[in-house]
């Protein structure tokens, strides 16, 4: 039933971006401003969408449900210091080749459920970011226990392992991964 309700909420949304795109179209501003008349894929967009409810014993766990469309990343960070990825990103042929909302097959219930990813667990933290940010923690599977690890220790988000048993940040924190500096390629900047 709530894998239900996330993929609907897909479908309302690809309906209104329709929507606008159909009233936005009408008003000769827009195609003045572009040159051109609009079009559906001027209002491609991602969207990441996840439900989150408490699992209703005394377990501490929660039922969270996700659904992806394009590039991102869903995951769950749980207290135990596991991740779970709650979502894949889209890929292609090409760099940055994603299906958008409004791709036609995000209507499509079927192609929805494969999109579903549903998980019982001891969440501590559930991270929904763009592509943007998500890259900077690839591969995801190990950055992004890095990443919760950033937000505690510069005070963003509470020590949530503390409250699991656990002493505090996970001793198993990734090493940093090195890339080329952009203006200099001799030197390798640890993120």
């Amino acid at each position: 039933i709530f894998a239900g309700i996330v993929q609907e909420s897909v479908i309302n949304a690809s309906e209104s971006v329709e929507t606008a795109f159909q009233s936005r179209s009408q008003i000769k501003e827009y195609s003045g401003f572009l040159g051109r008349q609009l079009k559906l894929n001027d209002f491609a967009s991602t969207l990441l969408t996840s439900l989150v409810i408490p699992a209703g014993d005394d377990s501490g766990e929660y039922i969270i449900i996700s659904c992806q469309i394009g590039d991102g990343i869903s995951a769950v960070i749980n207290k135990d210091n596991s991740v779970k990825l709650m979502g894949e990103p889209d890929s292609g042929d090409f760099s940055g080749e994603t299906d958008f909302l409004t791709s036609p097959q995000m209507k499509n219930k079927d192609n929805l459920q494969s999109r579903t990813r549903i998980s019982k667990s001891p969440a501590g933290l559930l991270l929904v970011m763009t592509d943007g940010v998500a890259d900077d923690y690839f591969p995801n599977n190990t950055q992004l226990l890095r990443l919760c690890c950033d937000l505690i220790l510069n005070g963003i988000i509470p020590d949530f392992f503390k409250k699991s048993g656990n002493d505090s940040v996970p001793d198993n924190i990734p090493e940093p991964v090195g890339y080329p500096c952009i203006n200099d390629k001799s030197k390798n900047i640890p993120l």
